[in-house]
């Protein structure tokens, strides 16, 4: 989910469910827990909310000093992205 939203900046719930291909109560639980601590806002919309990391940068330090090889996926897909 986290690495979804640092990837995609801001998505539906309908969106990280197809994303990680989990049930939709799982989605809600984590996203919910996720808003809970701080790490995820919630912007309320119709007809879904959205959701986004409320601080990216930290969550891409902490990912880059305790799992750089995942940061360096996540580099690369990007890049891959952009590259169309």
């Amino acid at each position: 989910m986290i690495l979804f939203l640092l990837k995609k900046k801001t998505a539906t719930s309908q969106e990280i469910r197809e994303f990680i291909q989990k049930s939709p109560s799982v989605v809600s639980v984590n996203l919910n827990e996720l808003f809970r601590e701080k790490i995820v806002e919630k912007k309320y919309d119709i007809p879904s909310n959205k959701y986004s990391l409320k601080n990216p940068e930290q969550i891409k330090g902490i990912l880059g000093e305790y799992y750089p090889e995942t940061m360096t996926k996540l580099s690369e897909n990007t890049i891959e992205m952009l590259d169309f």
